[in-house]
C-alpha cells in the first residue's frame, strides 16, 4: 500500500492509503516542449529528480497527476512538510502556482498526488514539461 496526497476542491490535502497504482507508460518531453522545474514551497526540482504520470479517477473522469521523487528530493520535502503542519504550501511549474494546498500531514514518501479539475491536455502538459527529454527513434540512428 502506498501513502498518496490528496488535494481536495476546497484546497485542503489529506493522506490516505492506497492500491499499488496500475503501470503506466513512461512519458517523455517532445523536443517542442521546454522543461520546467516543480516548485514545492521554497524547493525546487529540476526534472530528473521528480517521475511524473497522469492519472484519471474513473469513478468521477477527472485528471491528475501523481509525482514520484527521488529520495534526495523526498527527504527534502518531508522536512518541509513536517515544518509546514496546517499551513497552505504552493506547488509550481516554474512560476506558474498549479495548486496551493494545506499540508494536514507529512509527505514522508516522496509520493504526491496533484488532483482537482485538470482536462487531460492540462495533465498531460504538465507532466510532459516534468519528463527527461524523449530519446531518438533507434531505427533513425542507425541509418
Amino acid at each position: 500500500m502506498l501513502r498518496f496526497v490528496w488535494l481536495l476542491p476546497t484546497g485542503l490535502i489529506a493522506a490516505c492509503l492506497a492500491p499499488e497504482p496500475p503501470v503506466a507508460e513512461p512519458v517523455c518531453r517532445p523536443e517542442t516542449i521546454s522543461p520546467a522545474m516543480l516548485g514545492i514551497g521554497p524547493l525546487e526540482f529540476a526534472p530528473q529528480s521528480v517521475q511524473a504520470q497522469v492519472q484519471e479517477d474513473s469513478a468521477t473522469g477527472r485528471f491528475g497527476i501523481t509525482i514520484q521523487l527521488d529520495e534526495d528530493a523526498a527527504w527534502s520535502v518531508a522536512t518541509l512538510t513536517r515544518e509546514q503542519l496546517g499551513q497552505p504550501i504552493e506547488l509550481r511549474l516554474d512560476e506558474d502556482v498549479i495548486a496551493s494546498p494545506v499540508v494536514h500531514t507529512p509527505i514522508l514518501d516522496g509520493r504526491i498526488l496533484i488532483s482537482g479539475d485538470f482536462t487531460r491536455f492540462a495533465a498531460t502538459e504538465i507532466v510532459e514539461r516534468l519528463a527527461p527529454p524523449c530519446l531518438p527513434d533507434a531505427a533513425a540512428l542507425v541509418e
